[in-house]
């Protein structure tokens, strides 16, 4: 066994990765026109204005199968929680807005004046695709993670006080996904 040494652990962390060194980026499945009415450069913004995240996370179930007494445990299937990221106001809430409208399309359904039928919207009609890049030092991605099928489902309030100085305004925005993949 070799022994520990403060030099043996630096050169095993080959100075580990920044949490502050992150890239956010969307891809819209389809054009959502509420989302660029709102704002013609929300995509832009996303990374831009992107203050915090997390690298998703990601849950293997597990299948207890009784056998004389005793319980043997097999794998299931995955399963992906929730993705939230905080973002930073703007002075014209146009970013905020692009959020708002993109909830509020996804939350109506399309109605046909002529017969009064009331259609669901096909998945490409709201759902995007989230990169998520971590990087390194020289600002390349080390590792890229993708969230297939993404979109919102909570937009946080924002916080207003008078005792409050200093202090630009954020919002969080959870969004659901199908899956993620590595890349």
């Amino acid at each position: 066994m070799a022994a520990f040494s403060i030099s043996s652990f630096r050169s095993a962390l080959a100075g580990g990765v920044h949490a502050n060194l992150f890239k956010f980026s969307l891809t819209f499945e389809d054009t959502i026109s509420a989302v660029t009415d709102a704002d013609a450069n929300f995509v832009t913004n996303f990374s831009a204005l992107g203050k915090s995240g997390a690298i998703p996370a990601m849950t293997l179930g597990i299948i207890e199968v009784p056998f004389r007494g005793r319980r043997a445990k097999i794998p299931g299937d995955r399963s992906f929680g929730e993705w939230t990221a905080t973002f930073i106001n703007t002075a014209d809430q146009k970013f905020r807005a692009g959020f708002e409208a993109w909830a509020t399309y996804i939350a109506s359904n399309n109605y046909d004046e002529t017969d009064g039928v009331i259609s669901e919207k096909s998945d490409t009609d709201y759902k995007c695709t989230i990169q998520i890049d971590q990087l390194g030092d020289d600002g390349e991605a080390l590792r890229t993670y993708k969230l297939i099928s993404a979109f919102p489902t909570e937009i946080s309030a924002i916080d207003l006080s008078y005792d409050t100085v200093d202090a630009i305004e954020e919002f969080s925005v959870t969004f659901q996904y199908s899956y993620f993949e590595l890349e």
